[in-house]
């Protein structure tokens, strides 16, 4: 994907993913800006929130890290209550007692939903994104969280199911997958 610039991904993110690397060797993951390049090239014209909707299908985990305008509204997006299960917030240790909407809204309904510890404060710098700030400090819990691969029920799965043109879902993206 050469249209794909690893620098246009922010410092914190691409710590967390050289984290992941070398401590969670089980987890990949999955920026959704490579896609939407792929999608720009094809002349994709439809909205983005739909395709995000649809690769949040193939998540185990959905993590933010709420440090841009559009990571705000990717929170709300993605606190829907089929998702929240999935959902775990970084956020800017100076907000975390703010009586604010992402608070009292999408972070609330996800500590409802899956507890406190999906959502992990730690103090951000205001120029985190361009340069590399104590992100670190989310290493331990993140690990704790993603430390054990998800457990599924295996089974044979017939091959009619893996066909992308009808059933366009997990099992049939992880069987393209093995194929390419």
């Amino acid at each position: 994907m050469s249209s794909y610039d690893k620098n246009s991904i922010s410092e914190r993110r691409k710590a967390l993913i050289e984290f992941s690397n070398i401590h969670l060797k089980h987890t990949q993951f999955f920026l959704a800006e490579r896609m939407f390049a792929i999608l720009k090239e094809e002349g994709h014209k439809g909205n983005i929130l739909d395709v995000e909707h649809e690769i949040s299908k193939f998540a185990d985990h959905i993590v933010i890290i709420l440090e841009s305008s559009s990571a705000f509204a990717e929170l709300g997006a993605f606190a829907h209550t089929s998702l929240r299960k999935k959902l775990i917030v970084i956020n800017d240790k100076q907000y975390e007692s703010e009586n604010s909407f992402i608070n009292l809204g999408p972070i609330k309904a996800i500590e409802e939903c899956s507890g406190r510890h999906n959502i992990i404060h730690y103090k951000m710098n205001i120029d985190g994104i361009k340069r590399l700030d104590a992100i670190g400090d989310v290493f331990a819990p993140l690990y704790d969280l993603l430390k054990e691969p998800i457990k599924s029920r295996a089974s044979a799965v017939n091959l009619e199911s893996c066909d992308p043109s009808k059933n366009f879902d997990k099992n049939s993206a992880m069987f393209v997958h093995d194929l390419i």
